[in-house]
Protein backbone atom coordinates (compact mmCIF):
# COMPACT_ATOMS: atom_id res chain seq x y z
CA UNK A 1 0.00 0.00 0.00
CA UNK A 2 2.89 2.37 0.69
CA UNK A 3 4.24 2.22 -2.84
CA UNK A 4 0.76 2.86 -4.26
CA UNK A 5 0.38 5.94 -2.05
CA UNK A 6 3.87 7.10 -3.01
CA UNK A 7 3.11 6.65 -6.72
CA UNK A 8 -0.14 8.58 -6.44
CA UNK A 9 1.62 11.33 -4.52
CA UNK A 10 4.35 11.50 -7.18
CA UNK A 11 1.76 11.89 -9.94
CA UNK A 12 -0.09 14.64 -8.08
CA UNK A 13 3.16 16.53 -7.63
CA UNK A 14 4.20 15.90 -11.23
CA UNK A 15 0.89 17.18 -12.57
CA UNK A 16 1.05 20.22 -10.28
CA UNK A 17 4.63 21.24 -11.00
CA UNK A 18 5.74 19.76 -14.32
CA UNK A 19 6.54 22.09 -17.19
CA UNK A 20 6.00 19.24 -19.66
CA UNK A 21 4.35 20.15 -22.95
CA UNK A 22 3.37 16.54 -23.64
CA UNK A 23 3.15 13.31 -21.67
CA UNK A 24 4.40 9.86 -22.62
CA UNK A 25 3.30 6.63 -20.97
CA UNK A 26 4.58 3.12 -21.52
CA UNK A 27 1.63 0.77 -21.20
CA UNK A 28 0.71 -2.86 -21.68
CA UNK A 29 -2.88 -2.01 -22.66
CA UNK A 30 -4.35 1.00 -24.49
CA UNK A 31 -6.90 1.59 -21.73
CA UNK A 32 -4.05 2.27 -19.30
CA UNK A 33 -3.04 5.28 -21.40
CA UNK A 34 -6.66 6.44 -21.41
CA UNK A 35 -6.74 6.15 -17.62
CA UNK A 36 -3.54 8.24 -17.36
CA UNK A 37 -4.99 10.89 -19.71
CA UNK A 38 -8.17 11.08 -17.61
CA UNK A 39 -6.10 11.45 -14.44
CA UNK A 40 -4.02 14.22 -16.02
CA UNK A 41 -7.18 16.03 -17.10
CA UNK A 42 -8.68 15.66 -13.61
CA UNK A 43 -5.57 17.45 -12.30
CA UNK A 44 -6.00 20.31 -14.75
CA UNK A 45 -3.53 19.14 -17.40
CA UNK A 46 -4.54 19.14 -21.06
CA UNK A 47 -1.30 18.16 -22.82
CA UNK A 48 -1.34 15.42 -25.41
CA UNK A 49 -0.68 11.96 -23.97
CA UNK A 50 1.37 9.68 -26.21
CA UNK A 51 1.65 5.99 -25.49
CA UNK A 52 4.34 3.45 -26.16
CA UNK A 53 3.25 -0.17 -26.27
CA UNK A 54 5.24 -3.35 -26.78
CA UNK A 55 5.15 -2.91 -30.58
CA UNK A 56 6.12 0.78 -30.50
CA UNK A 57 8.79 0.89 -27.79
CA UNK A 58 11.26 2.53 -30.17
CA UNK A 59 9.26 5.75 -29.78
CA UNK A 60 10.71 6.04 -26.28
CA UNK A 61 14.01 7.12 -27.83
CA UNK A 62 12.31 10.47 -28.49
CA UNK A 63 11.55 10.80 -24.78
CA UNK A 64 15.04 9.85 -23.60
CA UNK A 65 14.10 8.38 -20.20
CA UNK A 66 11.60 5.92 -18.75
CA UNK A 67 10.65 6.15 -15.08
CA UNK A 68 9.55 2.87 -13.51
CA UNK A 69 8.28 3.06 -9.92
CA UNK A 70 9.98 -0.08 -8.66
CA UNK A 71 13.27 -1.94 -8.61
CA UNK A 72 12.42 -4.12 -11.62
CA UNK A 73 14.11 -2.08 -14.35
CA UNK A 74 15.95 -5.19 -15.55
CA UNK A 75 12.93 -6.31 -17.57
CA UNK A 76 12.77 -2.86 -19.17
CA UNK A 77 16.47 -3.05 -19.98
CA UNK A 78 15.82 -6.22 -21.98
CA UNK A 79 13.00 -4.47 -23.88
CA UNK A 80 15.26 -1.48 -24.57
CA UNK A 81 18.12 -3.71 -25.78
CA UNK A 82 16.38 -4.29 -29.11
CA UNK A 83 16.62 -0.53 -29.75
CA UNK A 84 20.17 -0.18 -28.41
CA UNK A 85 21.33 0.10 -24.82
CA UNK A 86 21.71 3.87 -25.13
CA UNK A 87 18.32 4.49 -26.74
CA UNK A 88 16.87 5.85 -23.48
CA UNK A 89 17.69 5.92 -19.81
CA UNK A 90 15.90 3.83 -17.22
CA UNK A 91 15.11 5.33 -13.85
CA UNK A 92 13.62 3.36 -10.99
CA UNK A 93 12.85 3.83 -7.35
CA UNK A 94 12.65 1.31 -4.57
CA UNK A 95 10.26 1.95 -1.69
CA UNK A 96 10.83 -1.36 0.00
CA UNK A 97 12.98 -4.42 -0.46
CA UNK A 98 11.12 -6.63 1.98
CA UNK A 99 8.94 -8.43 -0.54
CA UNK A 100 10.05 -11.50 -2.46
CA UNK A 101 9.23 -9.75 -5.74
CA UNK A 102 11.41 -6.74 -4.88
CA UNK A 103 14.32 -8.92 -3.79
CA UNK A 104 14.07 -11.01 -6.98
CA UNK A 105 13.97 -7.84 -9.11
CA UNK A 106 17.12 -6.49 -7.46
CA UNK A 107 18.92 -9.83 -7.86
CA UNK A 108 17.93 -9.92 -11.55
CA UNK A 109 19.80 -6.66 -12.15
CA UNK A 110 23.04 -8.66 -12.05
CA UNK A 111 22.13 -10.48 -15.28
CA UNK A 112 19.98 -7.79 -16.94
CA UNK A 113 21.46 -5.50 -19.60
CA UNK A 114 21.32 -2.41 -17.38
CA UNK A 115 24.02 0.18 -18.02
CA UNK A 116 25.99 2.56 -15.80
Amino acid sequence: MGRNAAGESFLRGFFAHSAATEFWVQVTATEHASHFAASAKAHGRHETVYRAEKTTLGALAKVGMVYYPGPGIGEHAFHRAAQGHGAWSLCGITHTTSSTTAMEAIAALVTSPVQP
